[in-house]
């Protein structure tokens, strides 16, 4: 995720994949990828590591609970509203304005 997010200074949020997060899910696309066993976690991140090509593509938000989210993003939008029920920094409204600004949340 970090370097993801020092891979341009216009970046505002990284999501990682996961196993169920909607469209950063991994391996089937939009999918509850069900982990099979304890040590399953470590194969499916070695061999994404293995495999993946460092590209970042633009995603429309940030997905998950986990994220990397830029300081300059933070303090443009004027600090990180409480959000009962909305998970992501990019559909609060302030989100949707960086966005807008240029700011733009990739997958790593």
């Amino acid at each position: 995720m970090r370097r993801g997010g020092a891979s341009d200074e216009g970046i505002a949020a990284v999501t990682p994949f996961s196993n169920n997060a909607g469209i950063c899910s991994f391996p089937r696309f939009c999918e509850n990828n069900e982990v099979e066993s304890a040590t399953d976690p470590e194969r499916i991140r070695d061999a994404l590591e293995r495999a993946a090509v460092p590209t970042y593509p633009d995603l429309p938000t940030a997905v998950g609970f986990c994220m990397f989210v830029r300081r300059a993003a933070i303090a443009d939008i004027g600090g990180t509203p409480a959000m009962v029920g909305e998970p992501t920094v990019t559909r609060s409204p302030a989100g949707q304005k960086k966005q807008k600004d240029a700011f733009l949340p990739p997958a790593a």
